[in-house]
């Protein structure tokens, strides 16, 4: 009987677990459709990746993806963007992107970048614009979406998109695991009054 209560224990535990956080990495394993269309898959979670402005390429030095028209103006240079569609909804809770600033006056900010998601939000994501940054983490606010696209704001800035930390929605527990649950947990209840009143 402790064998069953245990393994009804860990049913309801498994099925009340949510999906997590999942770290999803923009690389060279993408399935390519097109060249303005990559799909990457992490567990059940799809994400679909667009351009607009020109192809999407993945850049071997920054390892990670961009979309330009030539190598002169890198990635995201010329009003492009990109466009993070996601098969479920998630919740965005940070995004890292490399990228090339070109240094300008003292004070001038050239690595203006915005994210915005459903029903027209956004937000402006700024570093100092000055000299290289090889990384730049930005830590959201826990933002729920299905989708976002990022727009630099400057054509100097290339930009490339490197990686999303995400976490999707919590998994529902399905009827079937409540019943059986329920039922091993019965069994088990009813096995202990039998010791109790054997002895």
């Amino acid at each position: 009987m402790k064998r069953m209560t245990s393994a009804a224990a860990a049913v309801l535990l498994v099925a009340s677990l949510d999906a997590g956080a999942a770290s999803l990495r923009f690389d060279n394993s993408a399935q390519k459709p097109s060249d303005s269309e990559w799909v990457y898959q992490l567990g059940d979670l799809t994400a679909t990746v667009t351009s607009q402005g020109g192809p999407l390429f993945y850049n071997g030095v920054e390892r990670a993806i961009g979309v330009g028209t030539s190598v002169f103006n890198g990635a995201i240079a010329n009003n492009e963007t990109v466009t993070v569609h996601f098969n479920q909804p998630v919740t965005l809770s940070q995004i890292s992107f490399r990228q090339w600033e070109n240094p300008g006056p003292l004070g001038t900010v050239y690595d203006r970048v915005v994210l915005s998601w459903d029903e027209g939000q956004s937000i402006t994501l700024t570093d100092s614009g000055q000299g290289v940054d090889l990384l730049d983490d930005f830590v959201l606010p826990d933002i729920e979406l299905t989708q976002f696209t990022l727009t630099p704001d400057h054509h100097n800035t290339a930009f490339y998109l490197w990686g999303v930390e995400v976490e999707t929605a919590d998994i529902p527990l399905p009827a079937a695991a409540w019943l059986f649950g329920s039922a091993l947990l019965g069994l088990g209840v009813a096995g202990r009054r039998r010791e109790t009143h054997a002895s």
